[in-house]
């Protein structure tokens, strides 16, 4: 015999699936960038030293479900402009759907030599190409040496020794490292957050 009790405790048991299977939907579908970029240093390191580097070869591939590539281009554009204050100055070239350039600015690295902190400038640099549903990018840095008496300054790829011979880290290293795998990843879902759509601001 079937009791309101039975038809109550039926309906919790329904609306608590329905709502289990939305969780793994909502999760499954929603990718979150959170990638580090770097690598260590194929350069022979005297004792237990370590040296990072940016992985130039990584081809970094991110789901964009139900996103034509014309739409992802978009967002990369929206992006863009929100990530940087002169947009236009930081695209190398592009070409709509399939792929685009970005050469702009990126976080400061540091060095403390004998208890003096020097900040340095970077630029990043990503290609982007685009597929239906997905985006797949690559990643490098460049790290800009100011003149000095001895030079006349140049650029060298970005790099980050985070650990002494003994081993002992380099907190102001390390600490460069999650910056800038910060600032790329936040690049990223900046990316991932676009509405192509709505573009730039839907509030107003």
């Amino acid at each position: 015999m079937i009791t309101m009790r039975n038809i109550i405790l039926t309906m919790i048991v329904v609306a608590l699936t329905l709502v289990t299977n939305a969780q793994e939907v909502a999760t499954d579908s929603v990718y979150v960038s959170n990638v580090d970029i770097f690598v260590n240093s194929e350069v022979k390191q005297p004792k237990k030293q370590v040296t990072k580097v940016f992985d130039t070869e990584r081809k970094n591939v991110v789901p964009v479900p139900n996103k034509t590539a014309d739409e992802i281009y978009t967002m990369v554009e929206i992006a863009i402009a929100k990530f940087w204050k002169n947009p236009d100055e930081v695209i190398e070239g592009k070409s709509a759907g399939k792929y685009i350039k970005i050469r702009g600015g990126g976080s400061n690295v540091h060095t403390n030599v004998m208890g003096t902190v020097f900040s340095y400038t970077t630029t990043t640099t990503y290609m982007i190409q685009f597929k239906e549903g997905k985006f797949m990018y690559t990643v490098s840095s460049e790290t800009k040496i100011p003149p000095s008496q001895y030079n006349s300054g140049f650029v060298v790829p970005t790099t980050l020794k985070t650990n002494r011979k003994s081993g002992k880290p380099i907190k102001l290293a390390i600490n460069d490292l999650n910056v800038i795998n910060a600032g790329i990843n936040g690049f990223i879902n900046m990316i991932l957050e676009s509405d192509p759509e709505s573009g730039l601001d839907s509030d107003w």
